[in-house]
């Protein structure tokens, strides 16, 4: 629920979901609309554009740390 069960680093240097969508908004839609290699987390291409922002804006929220 806050974001940190996808750490897309490693513990000791953490980067979470809310981490790259504050920090990198482009990259977490990509990671968003196709997925990212050995982390397990729905490819959200089929959904509209619209509703892939939706998902970016509330993860913006998420902690970073």
């Amino acid at each position: 629920f806050d974001g940190k069960s996808l750490n897309f680093k490693t513990e000791e240097k953490p980067e979470y979901l809310g981490t790259i969508a504050a920090g990198n908004p482009w990259e977490a839609m990509h990671k968003a609309r196709n997925g990212q290699p050995a982390i397990p987390m729905p490819l959200m291409r089929a959904l509209p554009m619209q509703d892939t922002i939706d998902i970016l804006t509330y993860a913006q929220t998420l902690p970073t740390e």
